[in-house]
């Protein structure tokens, strides 16, 4: 079947899907360390950071199981 001018296929599909999820924690990342420091509480903003890097962490694991059933 041949691809129609303007149609995205499959994986450009999932590469918008993982950009989107990417912005959403970058920015969430970036908020969590802004408002720690704008608040003065330097020490917590390290825990904020780590805290705001969870959930990066378990995507990662969860692209990587799918990369291997996949690949």
């Amino acid at each position: 079947m041949k691809k129609k001018k303007g149609q995205i296929d499959l994986q450009q599909a999932f590469v918008a899907i993982v950009m989107i999820i990417f912005l959403f924690i970058a920015l969430s990342v970036v908020t969590l360390v802004l408002n720690s420091i704008s608040l003065g509480n330097i020490e917590s903003s390290f825990d904020s950071l780590i805290n705001a890097f969870i959930p990066l962490f378990i995507l990662a694991i969860i692209f990587e199981i799918i990369r291997r059933i996949i690949g």
